[in-house]
């Protein structure tokens, strides 16, 4: 995600510092347009002086939620502490953005608005929830201008090859069709789950930094994008696919099991339209480079 904001940030005229776990395989080449720090959330001696001379601080940093359930420790020590770690850093800055997940609701259906209770279901969840509090806490005691954005799925081409995102859904399905011809669902996939473009959440993060700051400080937000069930993002994978490589698709979703409800999940975006926001829908385009990208990649 942090690559996306990066490129995105660049393209419209920033100039960024990247402070980064460390120097994965293409780094060099793809980062030489920033200022870059290697180094870890959880150790003090990297991040001191991180945050100084900088306008804004966007943090992404933190466990997936694989890492998450088999390193509950870990996952605290990163995703919650290293936040409170960058916001002791930031207290001094002109806005701080923590990009958190709308898995911190712990639901799979229904209406999702911010003023919802959170009810983590995962080590994952639970750590962005602990570092969301974090924030609140630096709002009051250090008045440090933090604002929530609580992020769905997301979909889009990384802009480093190098970058995999091959846990990502769309990308998932891509990489499936590439490999054996084959998508196989494990489930039904009837539910319909809120899935939005890399590139808008770059929008919404540009709208963030335009907003009046005083508007923003303590403030939560959904970003979403647009809602769509797992069977027919898979089904539009099989359709792109079948267009652009001219052979046929086995595509296997077991069917809906008696008495079963499919339960869609609707996360209300709201806020961030007041803003000035406005996804869009770009998911064939990207289903199309996904595709060449697992077609070039060596290791997938």
């Amino acid at each position: 995600m942090g690559s996306f904001l990066a490129d995105y940030f660049y393209q419209h005229g920033h100039s960024l510092r990247l402070f980064c776990r460390s120097e994965n395989k293409g780094l060099g080449e793809w980062a030489r347009r920033f200022e870059v720090r290697i180094g870890s959330v959880t150790n003090p001696g990297d991040i001191d002086g991180i945050c100084d001379g900088v306008d804004a601080v966007f943090h992404l940093a933190a466990l997936d939620e694989g890492l998450c359930q088999n390193n509950p420790a870990l996952a605290l020590e990163v995703n919650a502490l290293g936040t409170r770690n960058i916001l002791y850093q930031a207290k001094n800055v002109g806005r701080f953005v923590y990009v958190s997940t709308f898995h911190v609701y712990g639901r799979g259906s229904g209406r999702i608005l911010e003023t919802d209770l959170p009810a983590p279901q995962s080590d994952y969840a639970l750590t962005h929830l602990f570092a969301e509090y974090y924030c609140g806490q630096f709002v009051m005691r250090h008045g440090t201008p933090t604002t929530i954005v609580r992020l769905t799925n997301t979909y889009g081409v990384p802009p480093n090859n190098h970058l995999k995102s091959w846990h990502l859904a769309l990308n998932d399905f891509c990489r499936m069709a590439v490999r054996s011809n084959k998508i196989v669902l494990k489930t039904h996939g009837g539910q319909k789950r809120d899935f939005v473009w890399l590139w808008d959440v770059g929008q919404a993060a540009d709208i963030l930094l335009k907003a009046p700051s005083e508007k923003m400080v303590g403030e939560v937000l959904n970003l979403g994008g647009k809602a769509v069930s797992i069977a027919d993002l898979a089904r539009l994978v099989k359709t792109v696919y079948e267009r652009k490589s001219g052979r046929d698709l086995e595509l296997v979703i077991p069917p809906v099991l008696d008495g079963e409800k499919i339960a869609d999940l609707d996360v209300s975006i709201e806020k961030f339209r007041a803003l000035g926001f406005a996804p869009r829908e770009c998911m064939v385009e990207e289903i199309e480079k996904v595709l060449n990208l697992a077609e070039t990649a060596g290791d997938i």
